[in-house]
């Protein structure tokens, strides 16, 4: 903003605080300052804003505090550390800081997100990536992109001349007619892109199929890396970077790039900033070398193909790219013999062999390692520990064999992100009374080894744990069996045995009638034998007679004592009138 603008808005401020009347005199005093026209003046003036509303005399203040937010956001993000499992929610931590009594009760959690994002302590924010960077080749062949596209292409085997690879036609195959799809869903046309990223130059091969598969990444890849007629543009990449697909990270794909020395990079797919030059290439493949296929019929994917090296050698050569203002090809003319490696498509086939072996790494971070045919050999991991990957005891590393560079080996690392990081490792070397050349000479130095991530978390969570800067200050706690310090003020349980729990009316109920409960009727045979016992003789037809007319529904065992003293009074009474 120069002079003039930030004059008028102190002027735009001073027309609005002015009296009424006054205004036009403050304009055409300004105007004159300035010897613009009062028209001029006025014309400016529309553009700009002046509010009269009254700052609120809160503004900017909150009821909780950074540092209260903090604690709640902290207790959500260090819960996942401990535990290793999903985050807590903000939520929760609010619940459990409230019942702690660390927070207020009448702070929301709305405000205590507002004032998480605003002051960078949300979860989310802090277990976002850190701001990404640039990233750049060093020469042609350094780092190059490959990418499988479903084509815009589709193919129907027909004995109809007329008919072959043609533009897919949105109209005629809309996804909701089935038939169509059915007709093409076996036989997709997709389109493989190796992209160099110095250069920009690119190489690309059509394949008929149902979808991706690691057979058909492999076969682009060895057409991809070797010469081909007129083409310059060939050899092995240093890095490869590609999406985390099935087919792309498969163990046949990995273990051959493993062998050949490629340094595999994945990223998420869908992820188009990691391999912007592939994924720009696609589209421009798309619209100005298929776009010109809507005009002819290809009958088969080597015609497809052939028009396509023509297309590619023709933009390679001819075109300018944006980026270096020079034609593809002649930029990656510029790569050096040590740069260009180079192998013969026959030894390349023969790389693809058995899957990577597991190796547990002892105590003195190092594997062991045979080949058949070949003495054992011992491989120290300590150079990879001191590049920061994830070495560790008693833990397996996976293991492949390069048979160009053997007997060095591949040592393939998975971090805990899913990057698979392949790195050379060397046999050994001892000396003539069979020690390790590399160990600590006694008396003369100690040789410590180097941290692991495992011995790095171990001590920063002791550290944590005792909530003191240095691990010998931590050792010294420990030894002196003092409390744990960390969340020690904090009670877990709290939100549980504080809570309110409502107080529950009792339920009336309905009691059983005694009439109501169902009787353990016995059957003749049963009462029979009771009753016989009970009167220590058989039974005559008296006694069945008077049986049941006593119990017409059947007797139960509470019966058998009362009717067997009817029965025996019976039988007296019966006696004494004779």
């Amino acid at each position: 903003m120069n002079d003039y603008e930030t004059s008028l808005v102190s002027l735009a401020r001073s027309v609005t605080q002015a009296a009424h009347g006054s205004k036009n005199r403050v304009i055409e005093s300004f105007a004159g300052v300035w010897n613009r026209s009062v028209k001029t003046v006025r014309r400016d003036l529309a553009g700009i804003i002046v509010s009269n509303r009254k700052t609120r005399a809160d503004k900017g203040k909150s009821k909780v505090t950074d540092a209260e937010v903090m604690l709640v956001a902290n207790l959500a993000v260090q819960s996942a550390r401990q535990n290793g499992k999903q985050l807590v929610s903000m939520t929760d931590a609010l619940e459990n800081a409230k019942a702690n009594g660390v927070i207020r009760d009448d702070v929301s959690i709305s405000t205590v997100r507002r004032v998480a994002e605003q002051a960078g302590l949300h979860p989310k924010q802090i277990l976002r990536p850190t701001p990404h960077q640039r990233l750049r080749a060093l020469y042609p062949n350094h780092v190059a992109m490959v990418d499988p596209s479903l084509c815009v292409l589709y193919y129907l085997p027909t004995d109809d001349k007329s008919k072959g690879l043609r533009v897919m036609d949105q109209k005629e195959f809309y996804k909701n007619k089935l038939d169509n799809i059915a007709r093409i869903s076996k036989e997709r046309v997709w389109r493989y892109l190796l992209v160099d990223k110095a250069s920009g130059a690119f190489f690309v091969k059509y394949y008929l199929s149902a979808g991706e598969s690691s057979d058909t990444l492999l076969t682009f890849l060895i057409d991809a890396f070797c010469k081909r007629e007129r083409d310059p543009f060939h050899g092995i990449p240093r890095i490869l970077l590609m999406d985390k697909g099935t087919a792309n990270t498969s163990s046949t794909v990995m273990r051959w790039l493993d062998r050949l020395g490629v340094k595999v990079l994945t990223h998420t797919a869908g992820n188009p900033r990691a391999k912007g030059a592939v994924e720009g290439m696609h589209n421009h493949i798309e619209r100005k070398f298929e776009g010109k296929l809507y005009r002819e019929t290809i009958r088969s994917i080597g015609e497809l193909n052939h028009k396509a090296q023509q297309w590619v050698f023709w933009f390679n050569s001819m075109k300018t790219h944006s980026r270096t203002k020079q034609a593809r090809y002649a930029m990656w003319m510029k790569i050096k013999p040590e740069q260009l490696v180079t192998c013969d498509s026959r030894l390349l086939y023969a790389a693809v062999e058995s899957k990577p072996e597991d190796r547990i790494v002892r105590g003195d971070l190092s594997i062991a390692y045979t080949v058949k045919g070949y003495k054992p050999l011992a491989y120290n991991l300590k150079p990879l520990v001191d590049l920061g990957l994830p070495i560790r005891v008693g833990e397996p590393v996976q293991v492949s064999v390069n048979p160009f560079n053997y007997p060095a080996i591949n040592v393939l690392i998975t971090d805990r992100y899913g990057v698979v990081h392949s790195h050379k490792a060397s046999p050994v070397e001892y000396d003539e009374y069979g020690q390790d050349v590399t160990g600590a000479v006694i008396g003369e130095s100690y040789g410590a080894m180097p941290d692991t991530d495992i011995d790095r978390n171990r001590k920063a969570m002791l550290k944590q744990a005792y909530g003191v800067e240095t691990t010998q200050a931590a050792d010294k706690l420990r030894n002196a069996k003092q409390r744990v310090a960390a969340f020690q003020d904090l009670d877990s349980m709290a939100e549980v045995t504080q809570a309110k729990t409502p107080d529950y009316m009792t339920k009336k109920s309905t009691t059983v009638a005694m009439s109501s409960v169902p009787r353990n009727v016995l059957g003749k045979i049963q009462a029979a034998k009771l009753l016989y016992e009970a009167l220590q003789r058989p039974l005559n037809d008296s006694d069945w007679a008077k049986m049941s007319a006593w119990f017409p529904d059947g007797m139960t065992e509470d019966d058998i004592e009362p009717t067997a003293r009817k029965l025996s009074l019976s039988i007296v009474n019966m006696e004494r009138t004779a």
